[in-house]
């Protein structure tokens, strides 16, 4: 029997499974002896029948219960039948049993350090309840594990995409965790971990803005989101920015925020993305400019009836006080472009213009440089003009603009950008 079982840990040691446990399956059928049902159970486990090795893991591990080499083999056989390709939207109770099951069984097999088996179960328990709203469950499994041990690295498929880390996973659940909970520090706390680890992240340093100004620190969020700003110019930051800037009672500061993110939200491709902004600017002029709530409320309905989107009946509430008949169709489009002349208008009245030419357009036919009047080089993107402008520029154009600050990641330091660009007719 040794020289049968010494025969199969040489096929193991070199992988070749399938010959170790053809051995081991004979052997064990004589001799439930602990270290032929794990080496069973190993060479099962890597062939993929986990189904097998989970039972012949819980054979051996019920009569063996401090020997480490078979709990590895039980947790990872576990996590692999009954966890991995769990649905969410199964059973929390038979998930939770599960999960607990193997916790136990990895508790203790080294010091200081989480199993693997028991890190993915947990992951999968936090992804679990984030996808069904539990999020007070979320924070308790997510203190079942030792952020430090979690993996770091990323990993890329052979097809070139891109999957987060175990860390990332677990700062994505447990800070929309605290967010949904309102708990601001805790949330805080953990975006500032992931910062650590990955400062050029974007979605935590968003996050950590947007939370800062959510716990009542308005000057503070609105600095880290014009650095955001600095980085990517989309229509949400704007849109926060002006947020916090009226709840400062700063109106100028939050209508000229609110009004840039109503111009950069046209460039992207998900235009029903605005319902919630126009919403949002609707009810900011309600005291102050009747016609611009109006006109942003129709818009904000138009859009989700468009795009066939629920609406939330404090909104559809609103509709008397605006001498809105809800029942009216609305032509989204026509709205759209009233909208337009008056965020042109409003915009124009907070700008300072600089005077320049096209220097050059880059040869991705996307972007270029604005020499100033002051000979002074500032890149600009073609988006920053409007439609019929973009198929006209060329080297030489006459053109004004506005400056805004940004980053140059090829320098690695701050810049100043051209925006709000237009030719001037000659």
């Amino acid at each position: 029997m040794n020289d049968l079982k010494n025969k199969a840990d040489n096929f193991r040691k070199n992988k070749e499974w399938d010959k170790a446990k053809e051995i081991y399956e004979n052997l064990w059928n004589q001799n439930q002896d602990k270290w032929i049902g794990w080496g069973l159970a190993f060479c099962c486990s890597r062939l993929g029948d986990h189904k097998k090795a989970l039972e012949i893991s819980k054979i051996v591990y019920d009569d063996n219960q401090t020997f480490n080499f078979i709990k590895k083999v039980y947790a990872w056989s576990a996590y692999s039948e009954k966890i991995r390709n769990f649905r969410n939207n199964d059973n929390y109770s038979e998930l939770k049993s599960y999960c607990l099951r193997i916790i136990q069984i990895t508790d203790n097999i080294e010091e200081n350090k989480d199993d693997l088996s028991k890190i993915l179960t947990i992951l999968k328990m936090m992804d679990f309840c984030e996808s069904n709203s539990l999020w007070n469950e979320l924070i308790e499994w997510a203190n079942k594990i030792n952020y430090e041990n979690l993996s770091k690295e990323r990993k890329i498929s052979e097809r070139g995409n891109r999957y987060s880390s175990q860390l990332e996973k677990y700062i994505k659940y447990i800070s929309k965790a605290y967010e949904n909970l309102e708990s601001w520090i805790e949330c805080k706390k953990i975006l500032q971990i992931g910062l650590e680890y990955y400062p050029d992240n974007f979605s935590y340093k968003y996050r950590l803005a947007k939370i800062t100004g959510l716990s009542g620190d308005y000057k503070t969020a609105i600095k880290r989101l014009k650095e955001c700003i600095k980085i990517k110019k989309d229509w949400y930051l704007y849109k926060d920015i002006g947020i916090f800037y009226d709840k400062l009672k700063d109106k100028d500061n939050a209508e000229k925020s609110f009004i840039q993110s109503c111009i950069t939200v046209q460039e992207t491709p998900n235009i029903e993305y605005a319902i919630n902004l126009f919403h949002i600017i609707s009810l900011f002029y309600l005291d102050t400019n009747k016609d611009l709530a109006k006109y942003h409320y129709l818009a904000s309905i138009g859009l989700a009836r468009d795009h066939h989107w629920r609406i939330k009946e404090n909104i559809t509430n609103r509709a008397k006080s605006l001498d809105v008949d809800i029942n009216d169709s609305i032509d989204t489009n026509v709205i759209l472009k009233k909208l337009k002349i008056e965020w042109k208008n409003i915009i124009n009245k907070y700008l300072t213009y600089e005077h320049g030419h096209i220097k050059t357009i880059l040869p991705n036919n996307k972007a270029g440089f604005i020499t100033s009047e002051n000979n002074i080089d500032y890149y600009f993107k073609k988006n920053s003009f409007n439609l019929n402008d973009r198929k006209k520029i060329k080297a030489e154009s006459k053109v004004k603009f506005t400056l805004e600050k940004s980053f140059d990641k090829k320098k690695n330091k701050d810049s100043l950008s051209a925006i709000n660009c237009s030719l001037i007719q000659e």
